[in-house]
């Protein structure tokens, strides 16, 4: 999908560790801050020239509150940091890759302009049978495009599955042909090939369920394979001795 980050996994460590880093950072300096005016208090307490007076000694309180407060603020900037890229990473979204519907872990937008925490979802996750977005719905293709986030992917793939333009075998004046979008009314009805197979020709179980829609495919080529295997059928009761029932004069 255009300008969507490339999903991987090789890159996930790197972030976590540098966040780590960065967290254990903080933690040491806010600690060194902490300990820091207790040194200078013992110094002018044991006489230590460098010190100053009780004056100014009281003066350092507000100096000690500040940083230690400081140091807080910043602890919890990175502890919120670290909770908000682990929500963006657990989270799902919908895109497209190589033309079909995938579903995704993370999001496609880079986390604080930096950190890529985009990935493709485990395939039981996915699409089955591969749903191509050219198949889609417009106002569906134009979505998957774009990308969309889903807060319960195991409702939105069923969703997408029923939504899509499916290839049918119908009957076109007594011939098999397959025909997208029938009886669909968000899909636009088109007719993409009629074959030699008359429906004449068939066992009865299969014309029957030529005539009432039942052979129904996500993408073209199921309903191809489909097609071919009416055609070995057909050929099967031209035979002699049909090893189908239903044959035709059978």
């Amino acid at each position: 999908m255009p300008g969507e980050p490339r999903p991987g996994e090789g890159h996930q460590a790197a972030p976590w560790a540098a966040l780590l880093k960065v967290t254990e950072s903080l933690l040491a300096a806010e600690k060194a801050v902490r300990s820091l005016p207790r040194r200078l208090v013992a110094r002018r307490s044991s006489g230590d020239p460098s010190g100053s007076t009780g004056t100014s000694g009281r003066g350092m309180r507000p100096w000690r509150w500040l940083m230690s407060a400081g140091g807080v603020l910043v602890l919890g900037a990175a502890i919120t940091v670290v909770v908000l890229v682990q929500s963006v990473r657990n989270g799902y979204y919908v895109g497209e890759e190589e033309g079909q519907v995938v579903l995704y872990r993370g999001t496609p937008e880079k986390v604080l302009g930096i950190l890529d925490y985009s990935r493709k979802a485990p395939a039981k996750d996915q699409p089955n049978p591969p749903i191509p977005v050219a198949d889609l719905p417009q106002n569906l293709q134009q979505q998957v495009r774009r990308t969309f986030e889903v807060s319960r992917p195991s409702a939105t793939v069923p969703l997408l599955e029923r939504a899509v333009c499916r290839y049918s075998l119908a009957n076109r004046t007594g011939k098999v042909a397959i025909v997208r979008g029938r009886g669909q009314e968000a899909c636009q009805q088109v007719e993409i090939d009629v074959s030699d197979v008359l429906l004449r020709d068939l066992p009865t179980s299969d014309a029957d369920a030529v005539r009432s829609g039942r052979f129904a495919f996500v993408g073209q080529e199921a309903a191809r394979a489909k097609l071919h295997d009416l055609e070995q059928r057909r050929n099967a009761c031209q035979r002699p001795s049909p090893p189908i029932s239903d044959c035709p004069g059978s």
